[in-house]
């Protein structure tokens, strides 16, 4: 199965997996797409049921966001999806284009009631900074990197002439 970018899913679960142990997450892409197949599951679950409640099938059930763990567990809902998680997954999930099967709303946020809860880019991350060790030269104290000249010594003639 190859992606719209023409790498086969091997390929971008491996670039996943190097990705993580750079970053000190040592997951295999295994692990990774574990995870990511974990993930997909219980987003469906909650876009689903949110779904329902937007459209009044619930029978006057209460949004997921508004329910107890118990209660979750109880409708066979994920009992520990974050908002912040379920706001990146429906932007990668609209970003794709895979929203139009499930019958839900273009826009997600307004369909599960989530207004309330802060967009995930809403608050776009700084650019990162970064911090270069110095040299050694602008370590060193200023009169050895930048000896004082003789006052005899005034113009560049001398200076060329004493270094011969």
């Amino acid at each position: 199965m190859k992606s719209e970018r023409g790498k086969p899913a091997e390929l971008r679960w491996k670039w996943m997996d190097d990705y993580c142990w750079r970053k000190g997450c040592l997951r295999s892409q295994n692990q990774c797409n574990d995870k990511w197949d974990n993930l997909m599951r219980d987003f469906k679950k909650v876009i689903e049921y949110e779904r329902r409640v937007a459209e009044g099938e619930g029978g006057g059930e209460m949004s997921y966001w508004k329910i107890e763990k118990n209660e979750k567990k109880d409708k066979n809902l994920p009992s520990n999806m974050l908002p912040h998680i379920y706001e990146a997954l429906v932007e990668v999930v609209e970003k794709k284009g895979l929203m139009a099967g499930t019958g839900s709303n273009a826009n997600a946020t307004n369909v599960v009631g989530l207004s309330s809860i802060p967009h995930v880019m809403q608050n776009p991350m700084p650019p990162p900074t970064v911090l270069l060790p110095l040299s050694p030269l602008t370590q060193m104290p200023a009169q050895l990197r930048f000896p004082l000249q003789d006052p005899k010594e005034d113009n560049c003639e001398t200076l060329i002439s004493s270094s011969r």
